[in-house]
This record gives C-alpha cells, sequence and structure tokens, in this order.
C-alpha cells in the first residue's frame, strides 16, 4: 500500500548511473518505535524516483535477513501466478492424505506432500480443519490447478487452531461460469442429483446436477483413496447437499468432498415437508472435524 515518505535515502550512483547503492554510514537513522515496528512487520519499502517517473521507478519491500517475505493475501499469491515465491497466512478447509486446502477472506490454494514434515503433521491430526498456518512455498500447475506441489513447501509454522472457514453456498451454474474465483475453496451445492446409483469409488468422476445447470457442466470428483473419506460410501439416490473443495483439471471445474459427511443425506426434514425422514450420515468417530445438516 503506497504511504507517505518516511525517510530520505542518500544513494551514490555506480556504473554510468545503471546501479546505485546506500552506504550505510551515509544512511543511519534514528527512527520513533511506531516505524520500528513497522519495519519489522515488513511494512516498509524502498522508492527509486528518477526523472522519467519521479512518481516512482523502483520499489522493493524491506524485509530482515531470515525474516522471509512479507505475508501476502491468497487472492494477491494466486495473481502472481506459476512460478512465483509466496508467503501466506491462512486457515485449513480441509486436509487428508497427500492434499490440504487453505482459505483466508480472499481466496483458497491447495498444498500437495506425499511426504516430509507437512505430510506427518497431516497424518497425525496436528494439521487439520481450522488449523491456521504461515507458510512459504512457490506455486506450481498441474493440469490447471494452482497448488504448492511436492518439493516447492519452503517452511511453515502452526499459528494455532481457528474455526473452519464456513463453506460458501454457490451453484453449479456459478461454478460452471466463474469457478476460477472459489477454486481450492470449501463450497456448499444445494440439491445435487447423481447420474449414477450403487457405491462410491476412489479415483472417479462423477456426473451432477443441480436446479441452476443439468449441462454436467461441473462434475464431481472423488480423489484418491487416501485423500478421501468418500470411497466407498453409498451414492445418495434424491437431491442432496454437497460440501466441497472446489478443484480444476484441463479447465474442468470439478466438486472434491474430503469427508464422508460432505455428502448430505436423503429426505432432509424442513418447514414445508416435516414428514419427510430425518437421517443424519456422520462419520463416527469424527478425525478432525465434520459437517451435520439437520
Amino acid at each position: 500500500v503506497n504511504g507517505p515518505v518516511v525517510l530520505t535515502l542518500d544513494p551514490i550512483a555506480r556504473l554510468d548511473l545503471r546501479m546505485v547503492e546506500w552506504e550505510a554510514e551515509m544512511n543511519t537513522f534514528e527512527v520513533r518505535s511506531t516505524f520500528a515496528d513497522s519495519l519489522r512487520a515488513g511494512l516498509a519499502y524502498v522508492n527509486l524516483h528518477t526523472a522519467a517517473f519521479p512518481g516512482g521507478e523502483l520499489r522493493g519491500q524491506v524485509t530482515f535477513e531470515g525474516a522471509g517475505p512479507p505475508v501476502i493475501s491468497l487472492a494477491d499469491a494466486r495473481a502472481a501466478g506459476v512460478g512465483a515465491s509466496v508467503r501466506v497466512q491462512a486457515t485449513v478447509s480441509r486436509a487428508m492424505g497427500a492434499f490440504t486446502y487453505i482459505q483466508d477472506a480472499t481466496g483458497g490454494l491447495t498444498i500437495r506432500q506425499t511426504s516430509g514434515a507437512f505430510f506427518d503433521a497431516v497424518a497425525a491430526g496436528t494439521i487439520a480443519a481450522g488449523t491456521m498456518l504461515d507458510l512459504t512455498g512457490t506455486l506450481s500447475e498441474f493440469r490447471t490447478l494452482l497448488q504448492i506441489n511436492e518439493g516447492d513447501l519452503g517452511e511453515f509454522e502452526i499459528l494455532g487452531d481457528g474455526d473452519v472457514p464456513e463453506a460458501q453456498t454457490v451453484t453449479l451454474a456459478q461454478l460452471a461460469a466463474g469457478g476460477e474465483d472459489y477454486e481450492s475453496e470449501l463450497v456448499v451445492v444445494e440439491s445435487v442429483t447423481f447420474a449414477d446409483t450403487g457405491v462410491f469409488a476412489a479415483a472417479t468422476t462423477y456426473m451432477i446436477t443441480d436446479p441452476s445447470d443439468t449441462s454436467n457442466a461441473v462434475a464431481l470428483r472423488v480423489v484418491n483413496a487416501d485423500d478421501t473419506g468418500v470411497d466407498g460410501t453409498d451414492i445418495p439416490t434424491g437431491a442432496v447437499d454437497v460440501a466441497a473443495v472446489v478443484g480444476q483439471f484441463d479447465g474442468a471445474y470439478q466438486l472434491q468432498p474430503i469427508l464422508a459427511s460432505d455428502i448430505g443425506a436423503d429426505g432432509i426434514a424442513n418447514e414445508t415437508s416435516p414428514e419427510a425422514d430425518l437421517a443424519l450420515t456422520v462419520a463416527n468417530p469424527v478425525g478432525s472435524a465434520t459437517l451435520v445438516r439437520y
């Protein structure tokens, strides 16, 4: 964020004005504690002004050696794109097997780790839905899904436990038209109907519809067995609500339920049909978090 000038630095030009250096003895200042706090928090930057660009031509954030890059939002991280090294603070919405999904108020991101300390923490339940994380990593893309992949995760710190991010209610039509706005975020789609019957199988894609879209533009994907609790559960025979992480594969958006309880039960009772059966499908015991609809 643009801010006022606090200190004016005294540079020395080198190499025919193609380089400048700031010598410490010429740029030593006493500052107020409030500005010192801003420096420590990574909120200060250096702006290089030139005749061609008097408002500023080159700008760089000030960080302390060993302190790491400044924290940015997931929206800004996503905008930085493939190859960018980013540091974010976000909350886990779902975590199982090799995949962890994180969110903040601006967006979501997928973390894929098949081994190492992060993977072990997920397996042990230390990292679970509601865990708040500070992590760094380099972004890559797999079949159009933006992620921090195996080997690209840098340092991470568990900041504590908080509330699981609330799932946004969306329609299949909204996902088909603008799925990028929801990628890797937790959503709920209401009144989903399945074309298939029987039992869910891992690594399988299922055609689904809802009142907004019957074109099968958005599918439901049951991911690998180690990464979901849905494998082996019954496919609903009626319209149900589905909580899922929004995935992407070759440009097509998918609902990826992680917990067995992410797929709701048939015949949810309500005021207009109180005679309907009230059926709860909840894992017992619950590993980390579950969603109970009534």
